[in-house]
């Protein structure tokens, strides 16, 4: 149950791609709060849901000079 931040050091090159898996942890005791940083433009933090396990995944393209976010899904899981 960490919140944490994620900055790009680097904008990277036009046409990178970058993606994060989080998972809650196993308990599902209280939210995790990633945000996005330096060179990382995002529509802002993820404030995942307080369950057990859960699955987010977070894409970004880099236009050469930082990182676009270009996908947000929660994973269904069972």
């Amino acid at each position: 149950n960490t919140d944490a931040t994620f900055n790009g050091s680097a904008g990277g090159s036009a046409g990178d791609t970058m993606t994060f898996i989080f998972t809650t942890d196993a308990a599902g005791s209280g939210d995790e709060v990633m945000t996005f940083g330096t060179n990382m433009y995002s529509t802002g933090t993820l404030t995942m849901a307080n369950l057990a396990a859960d699955i987010y995944v977070v894409s970004f393209v880099s236009n050469g000079t930082s990182w676009v976010e270009t996908g947000r899904t929660a994973v269904q899981t069972t």
